[in-house]
């Protein structure tokens, strides 16, 4: 297998997929695992996505896009049943665009696969032109459901400008109704800087989704990544948005907000207001624990090890239908390779301790970061104390550079 492993799997949306040796069914997972199930299809492109999604999908390939989702499931049963499986993230793409008879198959085979699934999270991302009752409804009859919409902004003319849509009205229908179906977490995802806000924009989008019995809140700032059509257009783009110091500083104000009404921010840009532990995949994503991920493009986590399954989604059906592994890549990390990695997830909790680096890694190691840390200083993206380095708001929002950085010192070593 290739080494060359596209390792996307610090983002929050990562797949994972688990046909990778003849030795998978004797992979001992020391902890509890939680598993992603990949839907790469979308209605139509956001402008601020970089992610590789199909949009001119037909019913037919979703048919078989499921089918080979089931196989490669019913393939890794025996590993699912020895596991603690803590959690289910459907993620994307946007998995509300498959149809409830769908997600019932899914929903079947991982009930035969995890012991309990009814008392395991299911987060379920999706998009609010594309949810239904249904959706909520079928996952609720097989487990405990966080339901994450993508909103990005409440703000029409804002949602136009970025290929997006939503209706007020219809949405504060649908919360309404499926708080009826005791959800274990509603959430939704704002971006607090897109084109053509302004500093009101996020705290009216809180107060709006509070009245509306939201819970939980995934609020990031605009990350220009390539490939995307903002970033092929950031002169125009750049002129629309507000300057940096406004954006740090709507943030601020927005994290306040939450810490006021009692919510808790368990990463730089995740705030819980439900009062119990939810999100499982991310939180022990964010501890450096291990997934399996299923789907076109997965990755997978787990005895130091990155497997990547062939992104084409039709070459990833037909692998499952001829009974091939649809891995096509695997990298082991190596010790810098695995500092590097829990550094950037330490950073999206906020903080990094000097302490237990130093303890796990030795102070060699640690060491070798150290040029990187005195550059993040002096852009002001991190503070540093004697016991502590701890990610500032603007570091938050030059993440994305900060991850670079520190994935190319990966490359050196």
């Amino acid at each position: 297998m290739s080494e060359n492993v596209n390792d996307n799997t610090v983002y929050f949306q990562p797949n994972i997929s688990l046909d990778v040796s003849e030795n998978s069914q004797n992979v001992s997972f020391e902890s509890d695992i939680s598993v992603y199930i990949h839907v790469p299809f979308c209605e139509k492109k956001c402008y601020f996505c970089s992610i590789e999604t199909c949009q001119n999908y037909t019913g037919e390939l979703l048919d078989g896009y499921v089918d080979a989702l089931i196989k490669e499931l019913e393939n890794r049963k025996n590993l699912l049943k020895q596991k603690n499986v803590r959690c289910i993230h459907f993620g994307g793409g946007t998995p509300s665009v498959i149809h409830t008879q769908h997600l019932k198959k899914i929903l079947n085979v991982l009930n035969e696969c995890i012991p309990n699934l009814e008392e395991k999270e299911i987060v379920f991302e999706c998009s609010p032109t594309s949810i239904t009752i249904e959706h909520v409804k079928t996952i609720t009859e097989y487990g405990k459901l966080s339901l994450n919409l993508g909103i990005q902004t409440f703000d029409e003319k804002i949602l136009q400008g970025v290929n997006r849509a939503t209706n007020i009205q219809q949405l504060k229908e649908f919360f309404h109704e499926a708080q009826k179906y005791n959800l274990h977490t509603l959430g939704i995802d704002l971006i607090c800087n897109l084109p053509l806000s302004d500093s009101a924009t996020t705290i009216r989008d809180i107060n709006l989704a509070l009245d509306m019995g939201i819970n939980y809140f995934s609020l990031y700032p605009l990350r220009m990544e390539a490939k995307t059509v903002l970033y092929n257009n950031y002169e125009t783009v750049f002129s629309k948005m507000a300057p940096l110091e406004k954006q740090v500083e709507v943030f601020e104000t927005a994290k306040e907000l939450f810490l006021s009404k009692g919510f808790e921010r368990f990463s730089i840009y995740h705030f819980n207001g439900t009062g119990r532990i939810n999100h499982l995949y991310s939180r022990l994503q964010i501890n450096g624990g291990e997934w399996i991920g299923f789907g076109a493009g997965a990755n997978s986590y787990y005895q130091d090890q990155i497997f990547s399954n062939v992104n084409n989604i039709k070459e990833y059906i037909e692998k499952q239908k001829s009974g091939l592994s649809c891995i096509e890549a695997n990298r082991k990390l190596n010790m810098t390779d695995k500092i590097a990695r829990e550094i950037v997830y330490s950073l999206r909790c906020g903080k990094i301790s000097k302490n237990y680096y130093m303890k796990r890694y030795g102070k060699h190691i640690y060491d070798s970061f150290s040029n990187i840390f005195e550059i993040l200083k002096e852009k002001r993206y991190i503070e540093e104390n004697k016991e502590e380095i701890l990610l500032t708001t603007q570091g938050n929002f030059h993440l994305s550079s900060i991850e670079k950085m520190v994935f190319d010192r990966m490359k050196i070593n």
